[in-house]
């Protein structure tokens, strides 16, 4: 067995994707990798603590996926709406004329 347990490696890649930081969340999830795999390695074929450590993984990876796609999404309507201007300027003004005459 590993001797960092898999939820608080877990927790930490966790964190790094909830701050943006994804270069820190992909090198944890390499520590969380390699250490569930320990885990792995060290059981026996047919141990109960394997689907555990299944379902473990599969509750990660679909909590992470979920938190980066959201993240993703909200980039990309914020992007959006930098990209659009602001509201005040979206609509054509009506013409005017530059000169009065006075008479």
């Amino acid at each position: 067995m590993n001797e960092i347990p898999l939820d608080l490696l877990a927790g930490q890649v966790r964190a790094s994707v909830a701050a943006g930081q994804y270069p820190q969340a992909q090198a944890s999830l390499e520590v969380y990798c390699h250490a569930l795999a320990g885990d792995l390695e060290g059981l026996p074929p047919g141990d109960p603590a394997i689907s555990r450590l299944e379902d473990h993984w599969r509750r990660f990876y679909k909590e992470t996926r979920q938190q980066v796609l959201r993240d993703r999404a909200h980039a990309g309507l914020r992007l959006s709406q930098l990209l659009s201007g602001p509201k005040t300027y979206q609509h054509e003004s009506l013409p005017r004329h530059t000169w009065q005459c006075l008479g």
